[in-house]
């Protein structure tokens, strides 16, 4: 049955009462199964390479810093109450799953500097890597259960991949006066997964029947974000540079569901 939005919270605050209501009032002997369980799985590999720099007969090499990060945030949570009559009623099911699973790699590799009687500098490489992931199940039953019973299932599962890439090029400086360098690399990649799941069931006395509830939200999804830069040669007092190069890739999902039922 759909409800407007009033109706809907109008419930969910009859729902929430019953259960402090109910909690205040002491646990008494619940007969209601629940079952709430989470899990967080992946790997997290990062590299880093700074380039190797060769100076001969006065010259002089640099070689830019090589610098990766991966940052990984994953929230799970599950609240499942049964308050007032149907918590003694033993016909009340509740299962709630967060699933997610993470895969990180990000790679940093700054050029190599060789400098023969003048200056060679290779930019910098750097990688970032951020996935959030936030998955929330409530499931509350307040009042009577039916007289087959309330059964509420949930779940949010997330699957995400992600590989970032910086790599600077090399640079070459051969002669008096000459000066080669090579830009630098910047790539960054941001998931950001935020999952719900509610589900409410306020319930009167001798009513015949069940009452199912069944939400599941589910993400999957993938990036690759690489920035390259290329190499920089000079020789007999000229002069070579080669720009930088940025990359960013960014995914964003909102996933809820609301189940509420009730007289």
């Amino acid at each position: 049955m759909n409800r407007s939005p009033a109706a809907a919270l109008r419930l969910l605050a009859a729902a929430l009462f019953a259960t402090v209501t109910y909690l205040a009032a002491g646990p008494g002997v619940p007969a209601a199964f629940a079952d709430g369980s989470n899990t967080e799985t992946g790997a997290s590999t990062s590299v880093q390479q700074q380039g190797t720099a060769t100076a001969s007969d006065g010259g002089v090499a640099l070689a830019g810093p090589a610098i990766e990060t991966n940052v990984r945030v994953v929230n799970q949570m599950n609240v499942q109450n049964v308050a007032g009559p149907a918590a003694m009623q033993g016909n009340v099911t509740q299962d709630a799953t967060n699933t997610a699973d993470v895969d990180q790699f990000s790679l940093a590799v700054s050029g190599d500097a060789t400098a023969t009687d003048g200056l060679a500098a290779t930019g910098s490489a750097r990688a970032m890597s951020i996935v959030i992931v936030q998955q929330l199940n409530v499931q509350v039953v307040a009042g009577w259960a039916p007289s087959d019973g309330v059964s509420q299932t949930a779940s949010n599962t997330a699957d995400v991949g992600q590989t970032t890439v910086a790599v600077s090029g090399d640079a070459a400086a051969d002669g008096g006066g000459s000066s080669a360098a090579s830009g630098q690399a910047q790539a960054v990649s941001v998931t950001v997964v935020q999952q719900r799941n509610i589900q409410v069931y306020v319930g009167r006395p001798d009513v015949e029947g069940s009452v199912e509830q069944t939400a599941a939200n589910a993400f999957s999804g993938s990036q690759l974000s690489g920035a390259i830069t290329g190499d920089a040669s000079a020789t007999s007092g000229s002069q070579a540079s080669t720009g930088d190069a940025g990359s960013m890739t960014q995914q964003q999902t909102q996933q809820t569901s609301f189940q509420i039922t009730g007289p």
